[in-house]
């Protein structure tokens, strides 16, 4: 069993012992809970793996956060968050909740709904403000199209029984495509008149995989760019974005992986200065994730969150 990562072995120290975690051992086997792509998504949240969701039955992940502070014992934190699954593997709801229903502070959640295709359709948002929906549509080739931005009235007795009512149309972007050659595409965003005004530009190399997304306003010329790098077996090692090159400030990102290929580290810098330093820990035997530790070095601070995986 591994007793300690490469890198901030204190986290290990203090928490795993403290909350009876272990970290599992590497299996030689495609086991991964955890994808890590390359894109334009924030890559902090957590993506699962669909393809593992479903082929061991995962109906539903539960987790609870913790925190460890300086000189203070670990401590419970009442924010909780839930997943849930279809039969296909993909997520269907996503809650993040603070307190209990009803305290004021309570929950935010969002339901998905996919075509035949797997293709997301709908996100229907539900907090303290409402509920609001992303629609999105798709061209022939399973791009996505058009996205709409719907605010939903509820005719249901509370915000926990939605039933819809009348909805009004907040916003609405379209997107067009244009490949410029083997391993260079773009994508023209258009707003609610129909006119341009942002182009991403997506670079592959002759392999296929994502190097850079480079960014421009067409209103006013600021211009950004992330850069991807990828290990030996081709996993993503690297992400780092410059949203304004005319203020070259930086943010990296940087992950280590096990034999199996999932996610075992994972570091932020900010302007070449660690910031974040995560490390994820798994159950022995079905490699369910068991816990995300992370160490503030800004404030000295450990958060927790600790899952179970339901089936």
């Amino acid at each position: 069993m591994k007793e300690k990562l490469k890198k901030g072995a204190c986290i290990t120290r203090l928490t795993v012992v403290a909350l009876g975690l272990t970290l599992a051992a590497a299996l030689p086997v495609q086991a991964q809970m955890l994808l890590v792509e390359a894109g334009p998504d924030d890559p902090a949240q957590l993506r699962f793996n669909p393809e593992f969701i479903a082929r061991n039955g995962v109906k539903s992940v539960s987790g609870q956060a913790w925190v460890k502070r300086d000189g203070r014992p670990m401590a419970p934190m009442d924010r909780h968050f839930l997943y849930r699954f279809g039969e296909a593997g993909r997520l269907e709801y996503a809650n993040n909740s603070f307190g209990h229903p009803g305290s004021g502070l309570d929950t935010a959640s969002v339901m998905y709904q996919y075509n035949a295709a797997g293709h997301l359709l709908q996100e229907l948002h539900n907090d303290l403000n409402g509920f609001f929906a992303l629609r999105r549509e798709y061209d022939a080739e399973g791009r996505e199209s058009r996205v709409r931005h719907v605010r939903l009235e509820n005719l249901g007795t509370d915000r926990y029984q939605f039933v819809e009512g009348a909805s009004i149309l907040v916003s609405e972007e379209r997107f067009t495509y244009r490949t410029v050659n083997d391993t260079v595409r773009s994508r023209t965003w258009l707003n609610d008149r129909g006119r341009p005004y942002l182009e991403e530009t997506f670079t592959s190399d002759g392999l296929g995989y994502l190097r850079q997304i480079a960014r421009r306003n067409l209103i006013t010329q600021q211009q950004g760019v992330i850069t991807f790098t990828y290990d030996a077996k081709g996993r993503l090692s690297g992400r780092t974005e410059v949203p304004d090159l005319r203020k070259p400030r930086e943010t990296t990102w940087h992950w280590l992986y096990d034999q199996a290929g999932n996610p075992l580290e994972r570091d932020l810098l900010r302007d070449g200065t660690l910031v974040r330093h995560s490390e994820f820990v798994y159950a022995e035997g079905t490699m369910f994730l068991k816990a995300v530790v992370t160490r503030n070095n800004e404030t000295g601070q450990i958060d927790i969150v600790r899952y179970a995986t339901q089936r």
